[in-house]
């Protein structure tokens, strides 16, 4: 991750979840070097530049919100969950491509 993001002065948003993680990195010198307009949870630090940084609880990156989609919280014998292409949860189904939910599955659906 050496140099990841270097001199990407004009860079201002890393959106990343907790699934984002560098516990493997070995290499990770001047990875946010001369960033100068990136902010997260912290504004950019110049002596700040290594993957310590690379989270958003207290380094450079911002959350990335979760959706029903992104973060299932059932099992897998619950009903059926509706979503638009959006993500936003609906009551049934409706005309259109409907993204639908049961349990750790999840398909597209076509309403004519």
């Amino acid at each position: 991750m050496s140099r990841m993001f270097k001199s990407c002065s004009a860079l201002t948003t890393i959106y990343a979840s907790d699934k984002f993680v560098t516990t493997a990195c070995e290499e990770d010198e001047n990875m946010f070097a001369d960033c100068t307009n990136l902010v997260g949870a912290v504004p950019y630090d110049e002596n700040k530049v290594g993957k310590e940084m690379a989270n958003y609880t207290t380094g450079y990156f911002t959350d990335k919100a979760a959706t029903g989609i992104d973060a299932p919280t059932v099992s897998d014998d619950t009903a059926a969950e509706y979503y638009d292409l959006q993500g936003r949860r609906l009551n049934a189904p409706q005309k259109g491509v409907n993204i639908v939910k049961r349990g750790k599955k999840t398909t597209k659906m076509l309403v004519k």
